[in-house]
């Protein structure tokens, strides 16, 4: 069995930002995405672009479950 992996974020509360994976820098930036700790983890991740219409004026809150998403707003 694998150890759970060590993820560390540093930052210096304003601009930038580090994610150490086992103590090894793996993506640093303006910020880090969620994108970048899946990969981290090797975690499968899908990304669902929605309306900015949909999302912030019709809604301003996501559903529970992806499945409440009409698939009208959904662009990709």
């Amino acid at each position: 069995m694998n150890p759970t992996p060590k993820i560390t974020i540093v930052s210096n509360g304003d601009d930038w930002e580090g994610l150490y994976l086992d103590g090894v820098l793996f993506a640093q930036g303006h910020e880090i995405h969620v994108h970048h700790l899946a990969e981290a983890l090797d975690l499968e991740i899908e990304t669902v672009k929605v309306s900015p219409y949909w999302l912030g004026e019709v809604i301003t809150s996501l559903p529970e479950k992806l499945d409440k998403i009409p698939k009208k707003v959904i662009l990709s």
